[in-house]
């Protein structure tokens, strides 16, 4: 698994490399300004790195994931922007969370640093589109958010053959220690969407290739 386009509200940032290696440019489409000066980007990356149950790890020269691929994927992203997942989970202390689940598809944790208490959102795009009010500009501000726009580039990009995982944000203020259903309703400012794309392993290219040789049809049955 690659996120290879962070799709964010005034931006897109294609994302180069493949699998968890965290080598890889990052560049803002259509000349914008560059990814680390978009604040929205930033937090999608310490969102991503800290609502998070994987941990990235390197032995013999390769780099695997221990746990879900999608969300190594955003521990490789983190990497290529500079930020250590590790350290960012350290800065921002974990006080409670809400595990994915699949009915209700999403994840969300409770986490705080230097006083300051955040929730970070991660899950499908209708999931995490249903509690956002607003969207994150470049500069940090919120505006309000279009929901049929962020739609509609959720069709397209399931078109191009991309599996997407939206990220959101919110402020919380000083109190319970506990993290409920109530709590991620609603009221949300929308970072972006994780363009992630799972090519094919060369193993399975050069398989297929010898079955092909060989005069032997292969078909690919999906759940």
């Amino acid at each position: 698994m690659t996120v290879t386009r962070v799709v964010l509200p005034g931006s897109v940032v294609e994302v180069e490399g493949a699998g968890y290696s965290p080598e890889g440019k990052l560049t803002a489409e259509g000349g914008g300004p560059e990814p680390e000066g978009d604040k929205a980007f930033n937090w999608f990356v310490t969102a991503g790195a800290v609502c998070n149950e994987a941990r990235l790890f390197e032995e013999e020269g390769s780099w695997n994931v221990d746990g879900n691929p999608t969300e190594g994927a955003l521990l490789t992203l983190a990497k290529k922007a500079g930020q250590e997942p590790e350290e960012a989970a350290r800065t921002w202390k974990r006080i409670d969370a809400i595990p994915f689940e699949s009915d209700h598809k999403f994840m969300a944790t409770l986490n705080e640093s230097g006083g300051e208490r955040k929730v970070f959102l991660k899950g499908a795009p209708e999931a995490v589109l249903d509690r956002c009010d607003s969207q994150m500009k470049q500069d940090g501000g919120t505006e309000e958010i279009d929901r049929s726009d962020w739609e509609k580039r959720s069709e397209d990009l399931a078109d191009e053959g991309f599996r997407l995982l939206a990220v959101a944000m919110a402020e919380r203020s000083s109190g319970s220690d506990d993290l409920t259903f109530d709590d991620v309703e609603e009221g949300f400012p929308l970072l972006g969407f994780a363009a992630i794309m799972d090519p094919p392993r060369p193993e399975a290219i050069e398989a297929l290739e010898k079955c092909k040789n060989a005069g032997i049809r292969v078909k690919m049955i999906t759940g």
